[in-house]
C-alpha cells in the first residue's frame, strides 16, 4: 500500500508530522523533531486526544501512549486534531511517511478538530491556511509530479476560502470536505472501525445551558465555536509574544461572548495545562454583587491566588493606590510559584467590560474616573507581565465607551480586538447536535415540510439576532420536559413549546400561571419584572439590572414570585455571605425582549424606568461628594415632583440610598421655596417701583428674571405667581417696546431725520396695536399703571398720532416729486414778497399760475404711492379724532385740521389723470377767519406752536412767506405776521397744561433763541434739562444761549458754563455727530474760531449722510462760504490751513474729489501735519484707488489725532485694500475697544457698525466654519 505524508495546515504554513512512535510513559507528548522538551501549548491536549479519540481506532493491545514529532512548533488551538488523527490511522496501518519522505506517493494537508463522535469540527483562519498551501513548495511539487494531494477541511468551513479552494484544485489537489473522520479515512483507503466512546466522554444531565452562561467546566458541551476559539487564542498568543497578552472579544448582545471566553478560551487554556505549565483562572464581572469594579477585581485575583493578599479589601486599596506595584507583585508571586512547581500563569477574564465604563460614566465623579483608570492600568500592567493573559468581553454597540479611558483605548487597539459574529448554519447545527450526542440524545420527528428537527431548529435560529440564548433556552426546556421520552427530543415537544421565538415567553407565562391568577400575584409579577431591568443610558434599550432584595421591597407575595422565577431559571439569585445581601438578576436579557409581558411593561413604564435609573446614579454621585453636596441634589421642581411620585410608587424598588437622596432633596426644596417666596416679594416691590417711575424696560428685565427663576418651580403658590408674573411681563413688555420707540421720535424729528422719526412713531403705535386693532383703546396694557400714568399714556399716544399723521406727509411728498428734474422757481426774498402780496395779490397769483404752468409744478401726478401715504396720514388723523372724543375735547384739534388740509392739497396733486391741471384759485379763494382759532389741548398747543416756529425759522425764505400769506385762509392756525410771538404764547400755554413734558420747554427755548432772547431761552432749557437730564440737545442749546450772552456782556462765568454744557452734550450724545455743528456755533460766539473750525471739520467727518436733510445741506453751503471768506481775508492767515482743511471736507462731502484733494494739499503746504487735511487726503486717495498712498497719509493723520474715529475707519479700510488683513483686524479691534477718556466724545454708531461687520467678515474669511 502507498505511504502518505501528512501535514497540519496552520497560519504559519504546513507543519509536517515527522514521526509517531510509542513511548513507555504515562502520558503522550508532542515534540518538534528530535526535540528534548515537550511542546507546552499542545502536549496536554495531545495526551487527552490520544486517550479519548485516537484510542478508539487502535487495536486493544496497541500502545497507549505516543510521542509525536512535528517539523515546527504549534502554539495554540486544536486545529491540528484532524491531521493528527489521520496520521495515527496511517501509522497503525504502517503507511505514514515520516521525516525525509518527500517522495511519498500521496500527501495530506488537513485542518480541523475531531469530536467524541469522530466528526470534524469548525476551525478558524481557513482562508489564511489555504492561501499558504497554494504557495507551499512541497504541495506544488508533489501535485506537479502527478502524485496524489488531498487537502481536508471540516464541513463547517466548506464556505471559507472558496477562491483558494479553486486554486488548489487547479494545481491538481483534491479538496475534501469532511463531515465524519471516516470520510477522510476512506479517501485514504483506510478501513478502520471505531469503537464507541468511553463512559468518560458521556455528559450527565442536560447538555444545554438555558439562559445561563457556558462556564469553564462546560467545555466538553461547548460546540460550534471552534473557529472563534482558535482565532481568538491566536490573537492572544501573538500578542503574548509581542509583550502584551490581551484580547478584547466584542460582538452584539446574545452572540455568546461570555460563553466563548469562559468555556472556549479559558477551558482550552486549562485543557492544555500540565504539571509543568499550570493555568489559574480569575473571572471578574465589574458590576456583579453591587461591589465597586476595583473591589470585584481584587476579589477575583485574591480567589485565584490564595495567600497573595490578606483580604480582598486590602488588595482593592492597594490597587487603587498603586496598580503598577500590585501588577509587579502578582508577577513575582507567580514566578515564585513556578520555581516550586513549573510555570504558573493566570488567565484573567473581565466579562462585560462595558459595566466598568458605564459605571464610571454614570457616576460622573472624579473618584469614579480614577477608579476606572486604576482598573484599566491594572489590566494593562498585568497583560505586560507575560504571566497574566487578560481576556475581556464588550458589547459592540458600546465600543465607543473605550474612548472614556485613555489606557483601555490604547490597550484595546485594532490588532488586539476579536469580533465575534453570529454562528453560521453549520455551526448552529453543531451547537444543537453535538451536546445532545454527548448526553445520548436523539432528535426525532419532522415538520410539515418533512424537515428534521435539527434543521428546523437551525433555520429558526439563523433568523434571530440573539439566537444563542433562545436556542439554549429552547433546548433546555425540551430536555427538562417531564413528558419527554427517554433519550429523545421530539418535534412535537418543540411545537408545543411555541417554537424558538416564543419558547421563553411561553415558559415564563406558564411559570406565572402556576402561581394562580389573583390580582395581587399579577401586581407582584410586574413589580419584580420592572426592577429586573434598566434603560441603557448609551443605547436607550432595556437591559438587565442587578436588584438588591431588601425589606423595603420584599413582601410575601413578591417573594413567592421571585422564588418561582428562580426555580424556572428565569432569574438568578445571588447571596453575599460577607454582607448578607441578596440580589436578583435575569438569567439572560433575552427574557426581557422575548417575553411579551416584559416588553409591554417596559413600553408602558419606560419613562419611569429611566427616571429610576437616573435617580440611582444621581444618588451615588451625591453620596460620594465631600463638599457642596447640596448642589448634587434634585434642584428642579418638576424633576423633584417626578422623584417624589416614584418614591411613593410601591412597584419601584429604589435603593435606600436613592430614597434618602429624594427625601433630602424634598427637604432642601421646601427651604428653597420659602426663600424664593421672600425673594419674589422683594422683586415684585422693586418692579412696582420701576413701573411707577416709568422705567418699563428695566421692569421688563426684572420680570424676565423672575419668570426665569420661577420657571421650573412646581409648588402651587409659585406656579400661580409665575403665571401672573408672565402675564404682567407680557403687558410691561409691550409698554417697554412702545416706550423705547416713542422716546426716539421727537429727537429724530428735531434733527430732520423725518423717515427715521416716522418709522419710530409707527413702531411705537404698533407696539400698542393703535394702528392694527379697532379696540386698541380698551386693550391698552395699563393694569399696572397709576391713574396719572394712564392719563399721561393717553396724551402721549395722542401726540404720537398727530405727529405720525404729519410725518406721513413726507413719504407722500417725496413720491410726488421723485425723479423730477424741475426745481422750484427762484423767488425774491421775504421782505420783498410780503408787501408785494399785500399790494398786488392778483398780480402775484397770476405770476404763480404762469410759473406753475411753465414748470408744470401743479399738474396732477397720478401717484398711487403718494395717495397711499396720504391715506395713512388720514387714517392716523381718524384715530387722533377718536382719541379727542374719548378725552372729551368736543372738537377736532387745530393740528389735525392743518394736517388734513395739507393732505387734501397734496392728494389733489397725487390724483389723476396724469398731467391734468389743478385749480389754484380754489385754494386761494378761501378767506382767513376773523380771529385766531385756539387749540383744544396741550398737544394741540404744542404742535400749532411748532408749525409757527417753523414758519418763523423760514421767514427769510420768500417761497415760504408767499405760501403762508396766500394760503392763510386754508391754514388759520398759522400766523403769517408774528409767528414767533404766537409760537411763544402757545408753548407757554402748553407748558402750563403739561409742565412735565420736556418738548414744549425745549421748543420754547429754541423759539426764544430765534427771537434773540437768550437769557429767557436759558431758563427754558433749564426746565427742559431738569425733566430730561440725559438728553444731549438740552445742554447743546443751553450752551449756545450762554455763549451768546457771554459774547454780549463778556461774563467769563457764562463762557465757562457754555463750554461745560458743550462737553456734557458730547457725553450724552452717545456718538451722535450732529452735536459738532452747534458746538462750532458756540465756539464761534466765544471768538474761538480755530476750535470752531475744528468742530465743523469733525461734523463733516463723523456725521452720516450730511446732505440727507435740508438744514444740514444748508449748513454745508454756509461752511463753504465761510471758508471762502476766511481765505480771502489776509488778516486771517493763521486760520488759512484750517480753512483749506475745512474746505477739503466740504468738497469731500459734495463728492468733488479733485477739489477736495487740492484743498487738502493747500492746507498741508501751510501745516504739513494738519490732521483733518491728512484725513481728507487719505480718504480721497482711498476712494480713487490709491490705498498705499492713502495709508501713508492716514498714518500721519492718526499720529496727529489718535482719537479721530473717521481717520481710524479709513486707515482700517486701507489696510484691507492692500491685503494686510491681520493689521486691518487689529485696527478694527482697536477702534471698537476704544473707551473715551473723560471729556472725549464717543464713536458714532454708524462707524461702530461698519467696524463690527468688517471684523466679523475678516474672522469668517480666516475661519470658514464661522460662515453659518
Amino acid at each position: 500500500m502507498t505511504e502518505v505524508r501528512v501535514s497540519i495546515a496552520t497560519t504559519a504554513g504546513a507543519i509536517a508530522i515527522e514521526r509517531i512512535a510509542p513511548i513507555g510513559l504515562r502520558k503522550s507528548k508532542a515534540f518538534t523533531w528530535r526535540g528534548a522538551a515537550p511542546l507546552p501549548a499542545i502536549s496536554a491536549s495531545y495526551d487527552a486526544f490520544v486517550r479519548k479519540r485516537v484510542a478508539r481506532i487502535l487495536p486493544a493491545d496497541a500502545a497507549a501512549t505516543f510521542r509525536i514529532d512535528l517539523s515546527a512548533e504549534i502554539h495554540v488551538g486544536d486545529s491540528w486534531q484532524l491531521a493528527v488523527f489521520a496520521a495515527h490511522a496511517l501509522h497503525g496501518a504502517k503507511r505514514l511517511a515520516g521525516k525525509g519522505r518527500d517522495d511519498a506517493a500521496s500527501f495530506l494537508f488537513a485542518t480541523g478538530t475531531v469530536d467524541f463522535e469522530l466528526a470534524a469540527g469548525e476551525v478558524g483562519h481557513v482562508e489564511d491556511k489555504l492561501r499558504l498551501l497554494v504557495r507551499d513548495d512541497g504541495l506544488r511539487r508533489a501535485a506537479g509530479e502527478g502524485r496524489r494531494v488531498v487537502v481536508a477541511i471540516p464541513e463547517a468551513n466548506a464556505a471559507d476560502g472558496r477562491p483558494e479552494q479553486e486554486q488548489l484544485r487547479a494545481l491538481g489537489a483534491e479538496v475534501l470536505i469532511v463531515h465524519q473522520v471516516g470520510d477522510l479515512l476512506r479517501v485514504l483507503d483506510l478501513d478502520v472501525a471505531a469503537r464507541d466512546a468511553g463512559p468518560d466522554d458521556a455528559w450527565e444531565g442536560s447538555p444545554f445551558r438555558g439562559l445561563e452562561v457556558f462556564d469553564v467546566r462546560h467545555r466538553r458541551i461547548f460546540w460550534g465555536r471552534g473557529r472563534a476559539r482558535e482565532e481568538a487564542l491566536q490573537v492572544l498568543r501573538r500578542h503574548d509574544l509581542l509583550g502584551c497578552s490581551f484580547v478584547l472579544i466584542h460582538g452584539s448582545s446574545g452572540v455568546g461572548k461570555s460563553s466563548l471566553a469562559r468555556a472556549g478560551l479559558l477551558g482550552d487554556l486549562q485543557q492544555s495545562a500540565s504539571a509543568d505549565d499550570r493555568w489559574l483562572v480569575a473571572i471578574v464581572v465589574p458590576s456583579r454583587g453591587r461591589r465597586s469594579p476595583i473591589a470585584s477585581l481584587a476579589e477575583a485575583l485574591a480567589a485565584a491566588m490564595p495567600g497573595f493578599a490578606t483580604t480582598p479589601e486590602e488588595l482593592a486599596a492597594r490597587l487603587l493606590a498603586n496598580p503598577a506595584r500590585v501588577a509587579n507583585e502578582v508577577a513575582e508571586a507567580l514566578a515564585r510559584g513556578g520555581q516550586e512547581s513549573g510555570r504558573v500563569r493566570i488567565a484573567l477574564l473581565v466579562d462585560q467590560l462595558e459595566e466598568l465604563l458605564l459605571w464610571a460614566r454614570e457616576q460622573q465623579t472624579h473618584q469614579a474616573a480614577a477608579e476606572r483608570e486604576a482598573f484599566a492600568e491594572t489590566l494593562a500592567r498585568l497583560a505586560r507581565t507575560r504571566r497574566v493573559w487578560v481576556i475581556a468581553t464588550l458589547r459592540s454597540d458600546l465600543m465607543a465607551l473605550l474612548e472614556d479611558s485613555p489606557i483601555l483605548s490604547d490597550l484595546a487597539r485594532d490588532d488586539r480586538l476579536y469580533r465575534l459574529e453570529r454562528p453560521r448554519p453549520g455551526a448552529l447545527a453543531e451547537i444543537i447536535r453535538r451536546p445532545a450526542e454527548l448526553a445520548g440524545l436523539n432528535f426525532v420527528g419532522h415538520d410539515k415540510d418533512n424537515l428534521p428537527l435539527v434543521d428546523v431548529l437551525t433555520d429558526a435560529a439563523k433568523r434571530q439576532q440573539d439566537c444563542l440564548p433562545l436556542l439554549q433556552f429552547t433546548l433546555k426546556l425540551l430536555y427538562d420536559d417531564k413528558d419527554r421520552r427517554s433519550g429523545t427530543i421530539s418535534y412535537q415537544q418543540y411545537e408545543s413549546a411555541g417554537g424558538l421565538e416564543n419558547a421563553i415567553g411561553a415558559w415564563a407565562d406558564r411559570t406565572v400561571e402556576g402561581l394562580g391568577g389573583d390580582a395581587e400575584i399579577e401586581r407582584a409579577v410586574d413589580d419584580v419584572l420592572f426592577n429586573l431591568a434598566r434603560r441603557g443610558r448609551e443605547t436607550d434599550v432595556v437591559v438587565g439590572a442587578e436588584f438588591l432584595l431588601d425589606e423595603g421591597f420584599v413582601t410575601a407575595t413578591r417573594e413567592t414570585v421571585i422564588s418561582a422565577l428562580a426555580e424556572a431559571r428565569l432569574v438568578v439569585l445571588d447571596f453575599d455571605a460577607g454582607t448578607g445581601r441578596r440580589t436578583m438578576r435575569v438569567a439572560h436579557e433575552a427574557l426581557l425582549t422575548h417575553w411579551r409581558r416584559a416588553r409591554t411593561l417596559f413600553e408602558t413604564h419606560g419613562a419611569k424606568l429611566a427616571l429610576k435609573e437616573d435617580l440611582e446614579r444621581s444618588a451615588v454621585r451625591w453620596r460620594e461628594q465631600k463638599e457642596n453636596k447640596e448642589t448634587f441634589l434634585i434642584l428642579g421642581a418638576t424633576p423633584l415632583v417626578e422623584a417624589e411620585q416614584l418614591l411613593a410608587d410601591s412597584r419601584v424598588g429604589l435603593s435606600s440610598l436613592a430614597r434618602e437622596y429624594v427625601r433630602e432633596s424634598l427637604a432642601v426644596q421646601r427651604s428653597h421655596v420659602e426663600s424664593l417666596k421672600a425673594r419674589l416679594a422683594r422683586d415684585e416691590e422693586k418692579v412696582a417701583g420701576l413701573i411707577a417711575a416709568g422705567a418699563y424696560g428695566e421692569a421688563e428685565r426684572e420680570l424676565d428674571g423672575i419668570v426665569d427663576y420661577l420657571f421650573d418651580q412646581a409648588e402651587a403658590g409659585l406656579v400661580q405667581r409665575r403665571a401672573a408674573v408672565a402675564t404682567q411681563r407680557a403687558r410691561i413688555g409691550r409698554l417697554a417696546l412702545y416706550d423705547g420707540q416713542a422716546k426716539t421720535v421727537f429727537p429724530k424729528a428735531g434733527q430732520e431725520e423725518f423717515e427715521k422719526a416716522r418709522l419710530a412713531c409707527e413702531g411705537a403705535l404698533h407696539a400698542l396695536d393703535v394702528l392694527d386693532d379697532s379696540q386698541w383703546w380698551d386693550k391698552l396694557p395699563v393694569q399696572d399703571l397709576s391713574a396719572t400714568q394712564i392719563a399721561d399714556l393717553h396724551q402721549e399716544i395722542y401726540r404720537l398720532l398727530l405727529l405720525y399723521s404729519g410725518l406721513q406727509l413726507v413719504p407722500g411728498i417725496r413720491a410726488l416729486f421723485a425723479g423730477g428734474s424741475t426745481r422750484p422757481p427762484r423767488l425774491p426774498p421775504a421782505w420783498v414778497v410780503r408787501p408785494l402780496v399785500k399790494l398786488a395779490p392778483r398780480l402775484v397769483v397770476a405770476f404763480l399760475k404762469q410759473v406753475a404752468a411753465r414748470r408744470r409744478l401743479l399738474d396732477r401726478r397720478d401717484s398711487e404711492e403718494a395717495r397711499a401715504a396720504f391715506e395713512l396720514c388720514r387714517a392716523g388723523l381718524r384715530e387722533a379724532h377718536r382719541v379727542e372724543k374719548l378725552l372729551g375735547d368736543g372738537q377736532h384739534s387745530q393740528t389735525s385740521v392743518l394736517v388734513d388740509q395739507l393732505a387734501g392739497m397734496f392728494s389733489e396733486l397725487a390724483a389723476g389723470p396724469k398731467g391734468g391741471p389743478i385749480d389754484l384759485a380754489r385754494f386761494l379763494a378761501v378767506k382767513p377767519p376773523a380771529a385766531f382759532a385756539e387749540p383744544i389741548n396741550a398737544a394741540d398747543y404744542f404742535f400749532v406752536a411748532l408749525f409757527n416756529y417753523f414758519v418763523a425759522k423760514r421767514r427769510r425764505d420768500g417761497a415760504v412767506a408767499m405760501f403762508v400769506f396766500l394760503l392763510r385762509g386754508n391754514f388759520a392756525a398759522l400766523d403769517a405776521h408774528h409767528p414767533l410771538v404766537t409760537a411763544e404764547r402757545l408753548l407757554r400755554t402748553a407748558i402750563a397744561l403739561e409742565p412735565r413734558n420736556f418738548w414744549p420747554h425745549w421748543v420754547l427755548g429754541r423759539t426764544l433763541q430765534e427771537a434773540d432772547d437768550h437769557s429767557a431761552a436759558e431758563l427754558a432749557f433749564n426746565s427742559a434739562i431738569a425733566l430730561e437730564p440725559r438728553y444731549a440737545r438740552g445742554y447743546e442749546q443751553r450752551g449756545l444761549s450762554l455763549a451768546k450772552q457771554s459774547a454780549r456782556n463778556g461774563d467769563s462765568r457764562l463762557r465757562d458754563r457754555a463750554r461745560a454744557d458743550s462737553l456734557l452734550a458730547g457725553q450724552y450724545a452717545e456718538g451722535d455727530a450732529s452735536i459738532y455743528w452747534p458746538r462750532g456755533e458756540l465756539l464761534d460766539e466765544l471768538g474761538e474760531t480755530e476750535a470752531a473750525l475744528d468742530a465743523y471739520c469733525l461734523w463733516l467727518e463723523l456725521e452720516e449722510n450730511v446732505l440727507g436733510t435740508v438744514a444740514r445741506g444748508g449748513g454745508v453751503s454756509r461752511l463753504h462760504r465761510r471758508t471762502e471768506t476766511l481765505l480771502a481775508d489776509a488778516g486771517a492767515r493763521a486760520l488759512h490751513a484750517d480753512a483749506h482743511a475745512l474746505q477739503a471736507l466740504v468738497h469731500w462731502t459734495c463728492k468733488d474729489l479733485p477739489a477736495a484733494l487740492a484743498a487738502a494739499e493747500g492746507a498741508l503746504r501751510l501745516a504739513p501735519r494738519h490732521p483733518h487735511a491728512l484725513g481728507a487726503k487719505g480718504a480721497v486717495l482711498l476712494e480713487t484707488g490709491n490705498p498705499h498712498e492713502a495709508l501713508a497719509a492716514l498714518e500721519l493723520a492718526l499720529a496727529a489725532a489718535p482719537t479721530n474715529f473717521w481717520v481710524q475707519l479709513n486707515r482700517a479700510r486701507a489696510l484691507e485694500k492692500i491685503g494686510s488683513l491681520d493689521a486691518a483686524g487689529t485696527a478694527w479691534e482697536h477702534l471698537l475697544s476704544r473707551s473715551p477718556e473723560p471729556g472725549q466724545d464717543r464713536c458714532p454708531p454708524w462707524i461702530r457698525a461698519i467696524a463690527e461687520a468688517s471684523l466679523e467678515r475678516l474672522r469668517r474669511d480666516c475661519d470658514p466654519s464661522r460662515a453659518s
